[in-house]
């Protein structure tokens, strides 16, 4: 019996016989039962079963040895950047590396419209390989982005502080219009976003002045003529949207900072960025962590980030990989391999040595 792919099309089979040539004995993939779920709540707290439907969640899938889960996949939608999916992956070290590993992914790979997506760091060498090996490659590098405040970058701020004040209420559904059309403008060249509507959709509850968001007290805003212009907005932990992070757990330590203009890239939109960020180090501690993260295609975000002292020196060479795992058709020209111009010089000395397998 055929599978059924996203679309509702025929898909190859992703259940090879127990014995198949390469595999452990007992070995297979299979999409993921209630039953599963239950069996490994502890060891994979974040397994869901399949879904034969559309959704945030579409397909799941389970890897087993000798009858016992041992991990698990599957490709969420990502209401942000209709054109990937963002992947889950998770398996057990016995079998990092086996063929066991690459067939999970093969499953989803197998059933996805559109490519998969996953951040990768230094820190994540089996998932590097195992994208390596299914031809994946980074469409965009972020660089380190964890600052220190401190005497430093006071006095950078003092250089670059302009007129601003905190957000309030009333200024709700204009901050959500602003993050959504600098958003769309951020992503355009590399990972398309959805349309401003589905967007505006998406930032709502950040910007309900009712609900727990962004810090009111930390964030700043700059006004001209009466519209707001340029934000940054200071969140509790880790805000990062699905295609950023997987894990959904804030930072220890550190405070993540959206940096928000209209228009995206001007001199005026730059020289008001800086004044945001200022205006945060104003409002923060000696040794508050601000995170601000910057993306290496986006040359107007490097030349200010990189203006900007204060890069915590026991992070400084921590970037991250953000990768695209070939699958579907069509939609895959909408993020394609990182040009050359947009990398460091030499990798080597910038820390992304173990990024090379991706670099096309």
């Amino acid at each position: 019996m055929s599978q059924m792919n996203d679309s509702g099309g025929a898909a190859p089979s992703v259940t090879p016989p127990i014995n198949e040539p390469g595999l452990p004995t007992g070995a297979t993939v299979r999409p993921a039962t209630d039953a599963d779920v239950h069996a490994v709540a502890d060891a994979f707290p974040d397994m869901q079963p399949d879904r034969w439907r559309g959704g945030d969640n579409r397909r799941s899938f389970a890897a087993l040895a000798d009858g016992h889960v041992v991990g698990h996949c599957r490709g969420i939608d990502n209401v942000f950047h209709p054109g990937t999916r963002t992947l889950v992956f998770e398996i057990d070290d016995a079998h990092r590396g086996t063929d066991l590993e690459d067939l999970l992914l093969a499953a989803q790979i197998a059933v996805s419209t559109v490519p998969l997506t996953v951040k990768l760091t230094r820190d994540t060498p089996a998932m590097t390989a195992l994208s390596a090996r299914r031809r994946g490659f980074a469409y965009q590098l972020c660089p380190p982005w964890a600052y220190v405040v401190g005497p430093e970058m006071r006095a950078w701020a003092a250089r670059h502080i302009a007129a601003h004040r905190a957000p309030t209420a009333g200024d709700s559904q204009a901050l959500a219009q602003l993050e959504a059309e600098h958003y769309a403008a951020q992503h355009a060249a590399w990972n398309p976003s959805a349309p401003i509507d589905t967007m505006l959709d998406a930032f709502a509850d950040d910007h309900d002045p009712d609900a727990p968001g962004y810090d009111r007290d930390r964030s700043v805003v700059i006004e001209r003529d009466g519209r707001v212009v340029a934000a940054a907005l200071v969140w509790p932990g880790s805000n990062a949207v699905p295609d950023l992070d997987l894990t959904g757990e804030a930072e220890e330590g550190g405070r993540e900072v959206t940096l928000l203009s209209n228009p995206y890239d001007s001199p005026a939109a730059w020289r008001d960025k800086a004044a945001c960020i200022a205006a945060v180090v104003e409002r923060s501690a000696d040794g508050d962590r601000l995170l601000i993260d910057s993306h290496a295609t986006q040359r107007g975000e490097i030349a200010l980030m990189g203006n900007v002292p204060g890069l915590d020196p026991a992070h400084d060479d921590e970037w991250t990989a953000l990768v695209a795992i070939p699958a579907g058709t069509g939609a895959n020209a909408q993020v394609r391999p990182l040009p050359a111009d947009a990398l460091p010089a030499d990798l080597s000395a910038a820390g992304l040595t173990w990024a090379r397998p991706l670099l096309t």
